[in-house]
C-alpha cells in the first residue's frame, strides 16, 4: 500500500468550477521522508501568511505534527518545525480552526491517550501550542473537527473505523467556548 510505504507527499490542485483540476505541485518544501495525511491550512491576519499543520509518521504509528509557512494557500509551504510543542504525546489526526477575533485551535487526537480528542490553543502566529488545552472530549473517536455557529462551540468526530461496514457516526460536542 504505497499510502503507508513512506514515500507519499501531498499535492496541490486547483480547479477554477470543481470539474477541471490543475497540479499545481507539491504542498512542502524540502519534504522529510514519512507518511503525510490530514493537511490544514489557516489564514493569519496579522502575519500575513498561511499556516499549514498536518500529520506525519517519520516511523509508522509514531505521529507527530508538523508545522509550515507560506504566502500563498498553494504553498509551497516551508517547514518551520517538523515536531509541534503539543501536550499530546502522540498526535494522530487533527483540524485547524481560527474565531472570530483571530485566535487559532488544533483539535486533534492523542493516539497514546486511547485516541483522546483535545483542543489546543495556539500561539498567535498559529505556529506552536499556547499549552492551554481543553479536557479529553472522547476518547477512541477520529477525524474532529471544529467550527462555530450563534456563539456556540462545536466540536465533531467519529469513532475509530477504518472500514465501517454499517456506515459511520458522529459524535456532536458543545460549549460557550473553545
Amino acid at each position: 500500500n504505497k499510502e503507508y510505504s513512506g514515500i507519499n507527499s501531498l499535492s496541490v490542485y486547483s480547479s477554477p468550477d470543481l470539474k477541471d483540476w490543475k497540479l499545481e505541485g507539491n504542498l512542502l518544501k524540502d519534504q522529510p521522508k514519512g507518511v503525510y495525511y490530514r493537511p490544514y491550512v489557516v489564514f493569519n491576519a496579522k502575519t500575513k501568511e498561511y499556516a499549514l499543520w498536518y500529520n506525519w509518521y517519520p516511523k509508522l504509528w509514531r505521529g507527530q505534527d508538523g508545522v509550515a509557512v507560506s504566502d500563498t494557500p498553494a504553498g509551497p509551504f516551508t517547514i518551520v518545525t517538523e515536531k509541534a510543542n503539543l501536550q499530546g504525546t502522540c498526535p494522530g489526526d487533527g483540524s485547524l480552526f481560527v474565531d472570530d477575533d483571530g485566535t487559532a485551535y488544533y483539535i486533534y487526537t492523542d493516539i497514546d491517550k486511547d485516541y483522546a480528542v483535545r483542543v489546543e490553543r495556539l500561539t498567535p502566529d498559529y505556529l506552536d501550542s499556547s499549552h492551554q488545552i481543553s479536557n479529553v472530549m472522547a476518547t477512541e473517536n477520529e477525524a474532529p473537527v471544529m467550527f462555530r455557529r450563534n456563539n456556540i462551540y462545536y466540536a465533531l468526530c467519529g469513532p475509530l473505523c477504518a472500514t465501517c461496514p454499517k456506515g459511520s457516526e458522529v459524535q456532536v460536542f458543545t460549549s460557550l467556548s473553545p
